[in-house]
This record gives structure tokens, sequence and C-alpha cells, in this order.
């Protein structure tokens, strides 16, 4: 079960934060390696690219950075708007939502890319 008192305002706006300005620099860095890509090439060939060699590090990070970004800002929407009794309902179930998102994008990421 998730607690309440280890959730910190403080903690948690600073990982926002973070997570805001590094995807602000990512995000044009991956729409301009998209733009660059030749036109011929499938989306399995795009999605195989974007995470191999350092581009692939970025955006590792850059999805991990989503899922605690994504975290923080339903926690404080769940901790404000849902009753007090079922507030622990809701953090774990939007807990599984995040966690069995995650484990379907590391399969698609797989199954376009089986290196890792």
């Amino acid at each position: 079960m998730i607690r309440l008192q280890k959730l910190s305002g403080a903690k948690a706006h600073r990982w926002q934060r973070i997570s805001a300005w590094y995807l602000l620099l990512y995000l044009p860095a991956l729409a301009i390696y998209i733009s660059l890509v030749p036109q011929h090439n499938s989306l399995a060939n795009i999605i195989g690219n974007l995470y191999y060699c350092t581009f692939g590090i970025a955006s590792l990070l850059a999805l991990l950075l989503v899922f605690i970004h994504a975290w923080v800002g339903g926690r404080d929407v769940l901790i404000d708007y849902t009753p007090r009794s079922n507030t622990y309902l809701w953090l774990t179930a939007y807990f599984a939502f995040l966690l069995l998102l995650a484990a379907n994008l590391t399969l698609l990421v797989l199954a376009f890319n089986p290196i890792f």
C-alpha cells in the first residue's frame, strides 16, 4: 500500500520540475532526429533507432521521467480530489496502471528492437 506520509510535496515538485526541463530539451531533439530520418524508413526502423546507443539512453531516460512526471501529477490530482477514504485505493490503482503501461512500452520496444 502507498503511504501518503512518504509523499513529500517538495521532493515531488523537484522531480516534476527536473522531468519537465529534461523533456523540454529532449522533445525538440527528438523532432529534429525524426525530421532527419529518410522518408523511406518504416516505423519499426525509426523506433528501433530511437533506442540505439546515445540517443537510446536519452530516450529511456525520457520515458522514465515521463512516468515520474505522470506519477507526481496524477498523485497530486488524486490526493486533492478523491475522498480521503478512497485515496489509497485510487493511488494504488493509478500506480498499477502506470506499471502496466511501462510493461507494455517495454514489450513494444523489445518487439521493434530485439537487441535488448
